[in-house]
């Protein structure tokens, strides 16, 4: 079996196998991560359909110790792409809609003329993504849904940023608009649409499209997310932090995430996906087809990792082909994958961030399905811990900063009682956390700002670390 495409880690330990089976030796990687605190959530690996490994470690709800066991329901985030394509499939396939169809036919408010179906379903269309707007572009004060989405594409983006099928730009609003024109064609609420005719039809009994925050009834055995707040150091709510705050207004979109499921019945999936349960093979095939774009070359994130209806594909045509797609959204992380040759399928559900990646996992669960002699253990970054600040020793650091010989590159320096926050250009506003007086760190990514005095009086300079580069900047207001 080739190794997976997926971005892997350095290596803390390697394992030696001596004759233990591939069970035991899954066991023993997901022991190991859980006993290091770098796991919390459902893993299952099968082989031909039958498990050969599942597990539950940790916990569903952190506050009240609710334990999680193989039936929790998590956010599968991105992975919510796969089914609202295969609901587009089915539609196709009935022939209620074309893949050549343009998306105005379904949504005439829309300005992005030329852009189809098929250019949702590869990330070609141009169209930016919705997720990271902020209360001067959308309601932050109330739960949005997708009809609320799109009424604020035209102003928010005007324009596609390139013609469509000459690109790729992996966004959430081409799939949020497939599931608003999956509820168009078919005259239902896309999340009865899929109950009836995906869910229910393969026996994902513990699957549905979910929002927490505006469900009537909230589900049983459902597993809470957690990110690290390094400011109280300890894990928190995602929402209770600035830059997670969308989770919140943006609970009511459904097609590009908004579906919660097992890890039991994303193996139901899985094995569906070998079947015509769901739509004939010949559409099947072409859900993990590549697709060119007009100069040729495959829309993807590279050349070796297309992108088919929901999946991310490889151009490997050997008996190891793999297909596979990850997801992530605060508080949550998961991952599908399938060995699509030899049937091998692994499924990963977690409910905290800052424990192992589940890209990084598939070097070693790959290393146990190949039978190798050994297997090496991700490397897991620690947590960050901040040191205890008061309000006034944060007040002189706040003002703006921009890079003296480029405007447009500034920083916004923000502070509310015993937290600073930045935000970077346009991006999104985020915690940073002190690792000393005048040094704060990010969680969400690899990087640091460190504060100067001019002339030892005030804190009128600013660099910023990341990647190996440095940026400073001075203070403007």
């Amino acid at each position: 079996m080739k190794k997976s495409p997926l971005v892997s880690l350095l290596v803390l330990i390697v394992f030696f196998t001596n004759g233990q089976s591939r069970s035991e030796q899954l066991q023993q990687l997901f022991d190991t991560l859980y006993t290091r605190h770098q796991f919390n959530g459902c893993v299952l690996v099968a082989d031909s359909g039958k498990p050969i490994f599942q597990g539950a470690y940790g916990y569903a709800d952190l506050d009240r110790k609710i334990l999680l066991n193989l039936e929790t329901r998590f956010e599968v985030a991105s992975l919510a792409k796969q089914f609202t394509a295969m609901a587009i499939m089915q539609l196709q396939e009935q022939g209620k809609l074309k893949y050549s169809d343009s998306i105005r036919h379904y949504l005439p408010g829309l300005p992005y003329y030329g852009v189809t179906i098929r250019d949702l379903l590869h990330h070609t269309s141009g169209i930016g993504d919705f997720l990271g707007w902020t209360a001067n572009q959308i309601d932050t004060s109330k739960i949005n849904t997708n009809e609320d989405i799109i009424k604020l594409l035209p102003a928010n983006i005007p324009v596609a940023s390139f013609p469509p099928g000459t690109a790729f730009a992996y966004s959430n609003s081409n799939y949020m608009l497939l599931a608003a024109i999956v509820a168009k064609v078919s005259g239902k609420s896309f999340r009865n649409y899929m109950q009836e005719n995906i869910f229910q039809k393969i026996g994902m009994l513990n699957t549905s499209v979910y929002s927490r925050r505006t469900a009537k009834q909230p589900l049983s055995n459902y597993a809470l997310g957690y990110e690290w707040d390094a400011g109280d150091n300890r894990f928190a709510a995602p929402e209770s932090m600035v830059a997670n705050r969308y989770v919140n207004y943006m609970d009511g979109v459904y097609g590009a995430y908004g579906i919660s499921s097992t890890v039991t019945d994303l193996l139901k999936w899985d094995q569906a996906l070998y079947t015509e349960q769901l739509v004939s093979s010949s559409t099947m095939k072409e859900a993990f087809t590549p697709q060119l774009l007009k100069d040729s070359s495959y829309a993807g994130f590279a050349e070796s990792m297309p992108y088919g209806f929901g999946w991310i594909l490889t151009t490997d045509t050997s008996e190891n082909t793999f297909v596979w797609h990850g997801g992530g959204i605060a508080g949550y992380l998961s991952l599908i994958a399938r060995y699509t040759k030899r049937h091998l399928t692994i499924v990963v559900l977690q409910n905290i961030m800052n424990c192992v990646s589940p890209n990084a996992l598939m070097v070693p669960v790959s290393q146990i399905l190949d039978r190798e002699k050994s297997f090496d253990l991700p490397e897991v970054a620690p947590l960050k811990k901040s040191i205890v600040v008061t309000a006034a020793q944060l007040q002189p650091f706040v003002g703006t900063y921009q890079v003296k010989d480029d405007p447009s590159r500034k920083m916004v320096i923000s502070a509310h009682q015993n937290r600073l926050y930045a935000r970077y250009m346009d991006q999104v506003t985020v915690n940073i956390y002190p690792s000393s007086p005048d040094t704060f760190f990010y969680t969400l990514i690899d990087a640091t700002i460190k504060f100067t005095k001019e002339n030892g009086i005030s804190y009128n300079e600013l660099t910023l670390f990341q990647n190996g580069h440095e940026v400073m900047m001075h203070r403007t207001q």
